[in-house]
C-alpha cells in the first residue's frame, strides 16, 4: 500500500542509502506551517509522477511562514507542482544549518560542543580536516539537535575545531512554482541561512516559476551565505516584481558566490529596466 504523506515516506528511508520516493500522480498535500514536511533523509530523491495537473501538488496556505525545512544533504526534488495560496509566503524551502564549536570526531563519533542552530541527522559536516561527504547518521546522547554525541558516516580523527553542518547538494529539478494571484504569492523559493558553505552544490534546473506577486525581494533564491558550486540553468522565470532581484536576492552584500553556472534561462519580466536588472 502506498503511504499517504511524503513525510511518512521520508521517515521510512535510511540516511545516506540513496533511497528513491515516487510520489503518485494526483497526490495532493497542504502545507500550513513549518513542521508538516521536512526533507530529512540524506541521499533521497523525491520524484513526482504524472504530467500537468496530475503532478504531485503541494499547496501552501494559512501562514506566510509555511515552508519545507531542508535538513539533509544530497537530496533531490523533481517534477512536483507548488502553489502559493497565502500572501507573501516568505520561503518555500528553507535550509536548516548548524555551527558546532569546539567539536571533535573520533572514529565515527562526533562530540559536538556548543551548537548554534539545530544539528539534524542527514546534514553534511564541513570543517578543518573533516572528510568530504561526512553525514550525520544519528544522535547518540544529549539534547535533540544540540550539544551531545552523534554517529557520522566516515571514520576519521578531527581535533577540536568549529564544524558547520547543512543540506549541501540540494537539487530542485523540473518543478513548477505558481502564485495563484498577485496577493497569494511566494517571495522566495529557497532560502539559505547566514552560515557559509553549508548549502554548497545548490542546483536549480529546468523549473518554471510563474510569479505574480510584487513583494519586495521576490526571487527564486535568497542566498544569505557564501555558496560554492551553484548551478541555475534552463529555467523559465516570470516575475512581476519591480525590484532588481529577479534571480538571486543577496541580503548580505559581503557574501560571495563562487564557481557559478547561470546558463540558458528564459525570463519574462515586468519591472526590469536599465536601473533594475536581473
Amino acid at each position: 500500500q502506498p503511504f499517504s504523506t511524503l513525510q511518512y515516506a521520508l521517515d521510512s528511508c535510511v540516511q545516506g542509502r540513496g533511497d528513491i520516493i515516487f510520489v503518485g500522480a494526483g497526490h495532493r498535500e497542504t502545507i500550513s506551517d513549518a513542521t508538516t514536511l521536512a526533507l530529512s533523509c540524506a541521499g533521497v530523491a523525491v520524484i513526482g509522477l504524472g504530467a500537468g495537473a496530475l503532478r504531485p501538488t503541494f499547496t501552501f496556505d494559512t501562514a506566510d511562514t509555511a515552508n519545507v525545512l531542508v535538513k539533509s544533504a544530497n537530496m533531490t526534488v523533481q517534477n512536483c507542482l507548488f502553489l502559493a495560496n497565502f500572501a507573501a509566503i516568505a520561503s518555500l524551502f528553507t535550509a536548516s544549518t548548524a555551527s558546532c564549536a569546539t567539536s571533535t570526531i573520533t572514529g565515527t563519533t562526533l562530540t559536538a560542543g556548543t551548537i548554534t542552530g539545530t544539528l539534524y541527522p542527514g546534514a553534511e559536516l564541513v570543517g578543518t580536516n573533516v572528510a568530504q561527504g561526512t553525514i550525520v547518521l544519528s544522535q547518540l546522547t544529549g539534547t535533540t539537535g544540540a550539544t551531545g554525541t552523534y554517529t557520522v558516516s566516515v571514520s576519521q580523527t578531527v581535533t577540536s575545531t568549529t564544524i558547520t553542518a547543512g543540506p549541501r547538494n540540494f537539487a530542485i529539478d523540473n518543478c513548477e512554482f505558481r502564485d495563484l494571484t498577485s496577493s497569494l504569492n511566494f517571495v522566495n523559493l529557497f532560502t539559505s541561512s547566514a552560515t557559509d558553505l553549508v548549502t554548497d552544490g545548490l542546483v536549480f534546473t529546468r523549473n518554471a516559476v510563474y510569479g505574480l506577486g510584487t513583494t519586495a525581494n521576490t526571487a527564486p533564491l535568497e542566498l544569505a551565505n557564501s555558496v560554492d558550486r551553484l548551478t541555475i540553468s534552463n529555467n523559465y522565470i516570470a516575475n512581476a516584481s519591480t525590484g532588481n532581484e529577479t534571480l538571486i536576492y543577496q541580503p548580505t552584500t559581503t557574501k560571495v558566490l563562487t564557481r557559478v553556472l547561470i546558463d540558458s534561462n528564459t525570463f519574462s519580466l515586468v519591472g526590469a529596466n536599465s536601473a533594475t536588472g536581473l
